[in-house]
């Protein structure tokens, strides 16, 4: 699996992006966000997953809602 870092206001539609620890496929441009000058808001389609929480069992997310991810723009996103 190979992990590649971008910073976020180069996201570009298509790319596959982590937030935390969920991952989105981005649909739109990152936009500006309207209230804090240094950071953009990307819009995602997110991927269905399983996340493992520290009590040892693991939540199932269907994915596939839209979203949008918040970042800083100088942020190193990763991307798969």
């Amino acid at each position: 699996e190979n992990k590649m870092k971008t910073t976020a206001n180069e996201l570009k539609v298509g790319m596959t992006v982590k937030y935390g620890n969920s991952w989105g496929i981005v649909i739109e441009e990152p936009k500006q966000y309207q209230w804090k000058q240094n950071q953009v808001t990307v819009l995602v389609k997110t991927l269905p997953q399983t996340v493992k929480r520290q009590s040892g069992y693991a939540d199932k997310y269907e994915g596939g809602y839209e979203t949008t991810f918040k970042y800083v723009k100088t942020t190193k996103v990763t991307t798969k």
